[in-house]
């Protein structure tokens, strides 16, 4: 499940969420589509940042599956970009069990930040 948001400088949160992405779309069609509906979004109003997140399974080098997690992308104009990645236990998205998150900084891909 993948879904973004448009965050709001009153702390509201718009979610975005496609009713349905292509099977089998490549990078660079979700790329254009995330960037194309993240970037529609923040200009309708007053914004401070845009996420692009998906629920995936967290894979260890040799390909095992290792678990689950919530993996957040996530860029203000004024700060940068970060990759939030929260492992979690449950099945059912509205009753997740989330732990503690993993953060790095990353490179902006959303609104090309410098």
């Amino acid at each position: 499940m993948h879904f973004g948001a448009v965050l709001g400088s009153l702390r509201d949160v718009r979610l975005l969420i496609p009713k349905s992405i292509k099977a089998g779309a490549t990078w660079d069609e979700l790329d254009a589509y995330w960037r194309r509906e993240l970037c529609t979004a923040a200009a309708v109003g007053e914004w401070r940042a845009v996420s692009s997140c998906v629920f995936a399974d967290l894979r260890r080098s040799d390909g095992v599956t290792a678990g689950k997690a919530l993996f957040i992308h996530i860029e203000h104009p004024d700060v940068g970009a970060e990759d939030v990645i929260y492992p979690y236990g449950g099945d059912d998205p509205a009753k997740i069990q989330l732990g503690e998150p993993t953060r790095e900084a990353a490179r902006p891909w959303i609104l090309r930040l410098p």
